[in-house]
């Protein structure tokens, strides 16, 4: 009789309390709000769904594990329903559980911090692989009898160990991958950290700005949880305590800091709700703030509902959009932004409206959609960003300094692994061996880096196959750094030999049919997949018409169940029959090539082409855009310049689609890189947006509103506000250093601390303008002060730099501060420092800090003067 009360007394307490929820989900409404979207994403699978999410089913699963598992399943974009196995996802949620367990933190996380903070295996779109589960046993040891807060820092010294700073392209690699290389940009060193820390039970957010308003770049860094607060810190990049980085300063002058949280969350920052995830506004964090409110009227002046809303930023020669919302029942809309500047556009239907607004002057603004489509003129804005405003500095603490030590002996650790990696003698002596192209073999091998023995291996096993090489031309260096010999074994393996009676060359043959990439996705095997599931409904020759058919009966396109660039797998999208349409033409693709049908995406406009007939033509998808014609464009300089105007840093070409401007991507591509530019576009309306920046982020646009119509051609004149270069004398280093540094023809003088994310950026932009600086008569230094020299420091690895170019590291210091009292600016130890010098003596130009385009403004500088000097004469 005892024992039955007491187990009625436990039934009505886990009753009253709601415990046997697992814990996972306490609150029955957040709870029932889960299950619900899991059963609706169920649903959207049809009976593949039973399968798909069949894990959840699997017997022996503890309750919180099947909550954690369908809070995953929910809100997962498809491409990981698609491309991983459950399996997978259940090994990633015991690792988090495990984690939590192990940490004497982990029960003093909230349970919505660890849903949304912890347990997703996803940060943004990267490809998924098991991290966190590597991760947690190599850090396990090495943290758990530190504090949150200290553990969250040796997470961060542990990824400086492994990983450094170094751009690639967008494709963001797996956490493993990253390690594997030893390098990673912002978005992937970032990604790897929050992997890290959530490894460990430590609740991680990977913040990102967009565009930054100053100067033209992006960049994400990491927010962590400690203790009932969120710090930042930057990704690989150390610091003695947290709330410091490099980027402190760049970050007061943002326009938007966000971050994108998996699932429905209800946090406190500002937020916008997307069907799988919500983006957070997280700048107030960082800088002043303001709340800018706006209204969306017709032209007879009554309020718009449900008109799409950009904020829209200068950067990289574009209108880029940092915020985008839908205009409420009264037609408003708001946006909680920085103090600088920025263009709202608004459309809805045939319409559209926008306007400039300053953010430090005022408050709000009324967008009239008052235009449409075809409007040819020229328009000209001048775009302010936010002031600079103070950083606190501690670069002398005795904090700072053990800091430093600890980052000399992690790069030592990391360059001691990356010593590792095979050499041009060692990828020569393969080449000689398998009687290849040495040039051809020593690039491909070099460049995969910690991925050595996977290229070397396809390479000596296919060394009587001549397409092998050639499909390893077809490939990235980060494809080269990441991506398994089976991989690309399986695709040689079933890709049919070039047949000259084909009808196509052979070059076409490689670029549309052996290449295994189609556009920015992650390698995978797709091709026997394909064949053996569409050869029983195509044949063994179908046509790409036939194809195209099939792709557009039967796949079904959704925008919302997927995450910006992060494709579904060709094989994923056939299995599951959902997709975005970039996944969508990247499966037809696929398909047709797996059928020896050569096709491709033009990385500039995203269309998608097959040849046929001697030539490629376009492919659509949309009812009535089949054969869409195209015009030819042709671009000319207003007036003849030593440096040819380069896309993205000076000038774009974008579309109108959907009432707003996308730009066309055409980076590195041949078909802007002289002028005139001639380009075969589709028929529509576009805009030429130029831009010239001064040092301090001001930028001078000019927009170019043009048709381009079908059969004709139209011509357009690339016009370049130029800036107004001031001769400004900041002050002299006349008897404060050697006048030999600079009495004969002047100085360029660069302050540098070798092993930061600025300085990378300024040395990484030196050889395109080597040509124009060989031209100057002055020499360049590049100081490296000694507080900043490390092990991995070595001048021979800087390429093209200018001809007269020398490093120094003896009396750096002494230098350094002869430079700052002369000039008497403020300097807290943010490098680059620059300084142009005369040959008076006289400090004509400084800059100091992040800041991308920083040589092509020297450059100006160095003309001004020279112009000046003339005009003196």
């Amino acid at each position: 009789m005892n024992i039955f009360k007491y187990a009625l007394q436990v039934i009505v307490i886990l009753i009253l309390t709601g415990c046997g929820n697992s814990g996972f989900i306490s609150d029955k409404a957040l709870r029932e709000e889960v299950e619900n979207q899991f059963e609706i994403r169920k649903k959207m699978f049809g009976q593949k769904g039973e399968t798909l999410f069949s894990i959840i089913d699997e017997p022996g699963l503890k309750e919180e594990e099947r909550d954690a598992l369908k809070f995953l399943y929910a809100y997962m974009p498809v491409n990981d329903i698609a491309d991983y196995s459950g399996d997978f996802f259940l090994k990633m949620v015991r690792s988090s559980f495990e984690a939590r367990d192990f940490f004497r933190w982990g029960d003093k996380v909230p349970e919505e911090l660890f849903r949304h903070f912890v347990l997703p295996p996803r940060v943004n779109n990267e490809d998924l692989d098991s991290a966190r589960v590597v991760f947690f046993k190599e850090l396990k040891e090495r943290i758990k009898d530190l504090t949150m807060y200290e553990a969250a820092l040796e997470v961060n010294h542990w990824c400086h160990e492994k990983v450094a700073y170094r751009p690639s392209d967008s494709r963001t690699s797996s956490p493993l991958a990253t390690v594997l290389s030893g390098y990673g940009r912002c978005g992937e060193e970032s990604t790897f950290t929050v992997t890290a820390l959530r490894a460990v039970g430590i609740p991680a957010r990977q913040c990102y700005t967009p565009r930054w308003a100053h100067t033209d770049d992006n960049h994400a860094w990491v927010e962590v949880w400690c203790q009932g607060n969120w710090y930042f810190l930057g990704a690989c990049e150390p610091e003695s305590e947290l709330n410091k980085a490099w980027f402190s300063g760049p970050a007061k002058r943002a326009m938007m800091v966000h971050t994108n949280v998996f699932g429905r969350y209800y946090g406190p920052e500002s937020k916008t709700d997307y069907p799988l995830y919500t983006k957070i506004n997280v700048l107030e964090n960082y800088t002043r703030t303001k709340r800018f409110d706006v209204t969306i009227c017709d032209r007879e002046g009554k309020r718009v509902e449900g008109a799409d809303v950009k904020y829209l930023l200068y950067n990289y020669a574009e209108f880029y959009p940092i915020y985008d919302q839908k205009s409420d029942s009264e037609g408003r809309s708001y946006v909680i932004s920085g103090l600088g500047d920025l263009l709202v556009w608004s459309a809805k239907g045939d319409l559209y409206g926008y306007k400039k607004v300053s953010l430090a002057s005022a408050d709000s603004v009324t967008i009239v959609l008052d235009r449409t489509e075809g409007e040819e003129y020229e328009e000209d804005m001048d775009i302010t960003p936010p002031v600079v405003q103070p950083v606190e500095s501690d670069t002398q603490s005795e904090a700072a300094k053990r800091n430093g030590i600890r980052l000399k002996q992690e790069d030592s650790i990391r360059n001691g692994y990356i010593a590792t990696f095979v050499g041009r003698d060692e990828a020569k002596e393969l080449a000689e061996m398998c009687n290849l192209d040495t040039t051809e073999v020593i690039a491909y091998i070099t460049k995969s880096e910690g991925n050595w023995r996977e290229i070397s291996a396809f390479i000596d096993r296919n060394r009587d196959d001549a397409r092998a090489l050639k499909m390893l031309s077809t490939i990235s260096d980060k494809d080269l750094r990441d991506t398994p010999s089976e991989i690309l074994q399986n695709h040689l393996a079933n890709t049919p030999q070039y047949d000259k009676s084909s009808g196509y060359t052979l070059d076409v043959y490689v670029k549309g049919v052996l290449a295994p990439r189609v556009l920015y996705e992650k390698i995978r095997p797709w091709r026997p997949a394909l064949r053996e599931k569409f050869t029983p409904l195509f044949g063994e020759s179908p046509g790409a018409e036939m194809i195209k058919e099939w792709v557009v009966k039967n796949i079904k396109i959704d925008k919302d169940q997927n995450y910006p660039r992060c494709p579904i797998s060709p094989e994923g999208v056939g299995k599951v029959l959902i997709a975005d349409k970039v996944s969508r033409d990247i499966f037809y693709v696929a398909l047709c090539r797996s059928f020896g049908i050569p096709a491709v995406i033009d990385p500039a406009t995203i269309s998608v082409k097959v040849f046929g007939n001697n030539s490629w033509f376009n492919v659509s998808f949309d009812a009535y855009s089949d054969n869409k014609k195209t015009g030819k464009v042709i671009i000319s300089l207003s007036e003849p310049t030593e440096k040819i105007p380069q896309y993205w840093s000076n000038y774009t070409i974008a579309k109108m689609t959907d009432g707003v401007f996308v730009s066309l991507d055409f980076e590195n591509d041949k078909r802007v890189a002289t002028f005139p530019v001639e380009l075969d576009l589709e028929e529509g309306y576009y805009r030429i947006c130029t831009g010239n920046r001064y040092d301090d982020g001001r930028i001078l646009v000019r927009s170019d509103y043009f048709n381009v119509v079908g059969g004709k051609t139209v011509k357009r004149v690339l016009k370049i506000r130029q800036l107004d270069m001031a001769h400004v004398v900041y002050g002299s280093v006349e008897g404060a250093v050697e006048s030999e540094l600079y009495k004969n023809n002047g100085l360029v003088i660069c302050f540098i601390d070798p092993d930061k994310e600025p300085t990378k950026h300024l040395m990484n932009e030196f050889p395109a303008l080597k040509s124009e600086l060989d031209k100057w008569r002055g020499r360049f230094l590049f100081v490296v002060p000694g507080s900043k020299i490390s092990s991995s420091f070595n001048p021979e690895k800087y390429k093209d730099l200018p001809a007269k170019s020398d490093f120094v590291t003896k009396n750096s210091e002494t230098l350094l501060k002869s430079f700052v009292d002369s000039s008497k600016i403020p300097f807290k130890d943010d490098y680059p420092l620059i300084f142009i010098v005369n040959e008076k003596g006289e400090i004509i130009f400084h800059s100091q800090g992040y800041k991308i385009g920083t040589t092509e403004y020297l450059h100006k500088s160095l003309m001004a003067e020279y112009s000046y000097i003339c005009n003196q004469n």
